[in-house]
This record gives structure tokens, C-alpha cells and sequence, in this order.
């Protein structure tokens, strides 16, 4: 599937927004659903990392996307049938002085071929695309919800007319916008059987002490129980 073909998915889902929004607004909103959709089903990644010199330590795949990567397994050696992973306990992902680097228990030789399994995020452009077949409607429902969002929000803004015979009802449309973003939304949520994200304000319990440093009771206003 091409890029002009998610376009055009998203299109479809939202026909009213050609003069609301810009061609550059749709594909903001395609990338922002694809960048979702990395994170609620990201990729598997596969890449021969070549040591470029010995020692315990090994750089990142040319693919692994910074603050968003994970490292999933190390095949070692590679090539074998069926493949052999290391253990969890004999690599890990750490900070050096150089960045990030793959740490293994046994040190690698220099030209040493060694597979890394992270995964990485989708991509839709004009050269690649990786997501499925089967997910590709509910990427462009996120897509729509997000256009159905930015529409209720300029409609929300947007003055009554002085002249009573062109009036718009701005606040109706608003609303039906914003019913279709979340529409949308849940359509995107359970094709992929995940709850929203809920961003919810944590609290914190703090109960003094009753003493100070000194050993002295601190003073309190009102009852104590």
C-alpha cells in the first residue's frame, strides 16, 4: 500500500475535512498515527551488528530509533538452524561514555558477526511501509481522529455570521466533530483490543513526624487525634 493510498484512506473517513484542513494537517496526522500505532504495536527488528572492535561491549543496529528501541534477544553466533539466542542474563542494553551500547558477558572479537532483535517504528512514506494489511484501516481511524479533533476545535472558535441567512451553527458542528474523533478513536482501540491511555494525576500521602531532629514535638495546628 502506498502512501497516496493511506491518504486516501483517510480521505474517505473524513470527506468534510478537504476545506477544513491542509494536505500538510493530513499528513501530520497520518504520522502522528503511525507513531501511535509504534507504540501500541511496535515492530520487530532484525539486524547483523559487525563489532567493530573487540571487547564487552557493542554498538546499536543502524535502525534502533533512540528513546524508542527495545532489545528483544542476541543471536550468537549466527546462521544456525534453529536459531540460538543468547540468555537474558548474558547481555543487556547500557550508558557508556560513548552513548548506548550493547553490553555481553562474553566479549566480542573484532569483525565479529552478531544478530540484534530490538524493535523498531512503522514507517509510511513514500518508499516503505510497514504496516499490515489487516491494521491499515484502524491506523487511518486514528489518523481521522485526530483530523475530527483539530475541525471541532476551529469550528469551536469560529464566530455566528451577522447575517442570519448564511448562519452556520458553528457549536453543533463542533460537537459532531468531536463525537467522530471519539468515534474514531474507539474504532482504532479495539482493533487492536487496548485500553486509552489514561493520564491520571497521582497523590501523595505525606504524614509528618510527630518529633523534629532534636527530638522535640513539632507543633501542629487544630486537633490531634
Amino acid at each position: 500500500m502506498s502512501l497516496a493510498d493511506h491518504q486516501a484512506l483517510i480521505a474517505s473517513l473524513v470527506p468534510d475535512a478537504v476545506d477544513g484542513l491542509s494536505q500538510a494537517d493530513r499528513d501530520q496526522a497520518l504520522a502522528a498515527a503511525v507513531s501511535r500505532y509504534s507504540q501500541d504495536r511496535p515492530r520487530d527488528s532484525y539486524e547483523t551488528v559487525v563489532a567493530a572492535e573487540a571487547g564487552a561491549f557493542l554498538q546499536l543496529p543502524d535502525g534502533w530509533a533512540t528513546q524508542y528501541s527495545k532489545l528483544k534477544n542476541i543471536e550468537r553466533p549466527i546462521g544456525e538452524a534453529p536459531p540460538r539466542y543468547l540468555s537474558s542474563e548474558a547481555w543487556s542494553l547500557t550508558l557508556t561514555a560513548l552513548g548506548q551500547r550493547i553490553w555481553l558477558e562474553t566479549p566480542a572479537l573484532t569483525g565479529e558477526e552478531i544478530g540484534v532483535v530490538f524493535t523498531a517504528p512503522h514507517a509510511v512514506d513514500a518508499g516503505e511501509d510497514t504496516v499490515p494489511q489487516s491494521d491499515r484501516v484502524a491506523v487511518a481511524c486514528f489518523a481521522a481522529s485526530l483530523l475530527c479533533e483539530q475541525l471541532a476545535t476551529l469550528t469551536a472558535g469560529q464566530g455566528a455570521p451577522t447575517i442570519e441567512a448564511d448562519s452556520v451553527d458553528y457549536g453543533a458542528k463542533s460537537t459532531s466533530f468531536a463525537s467522530r474523533a471519539r468515534k474514531f478513536a474507539e474504532r482504532y482501540y479495539n482493533h487492536l483490543g487496548i485500553e486509552p491511555k489514561r493520564n491520571v494525576a497521582a497523590g501523595t500521602v505525606v504524614v509528618p513526624r510527630e518529633r523534629d531532629s532534636r527530638g522535640e514535638p513539632r507543633l501542629f495546628k487544630g486537633r490531634r487525634a
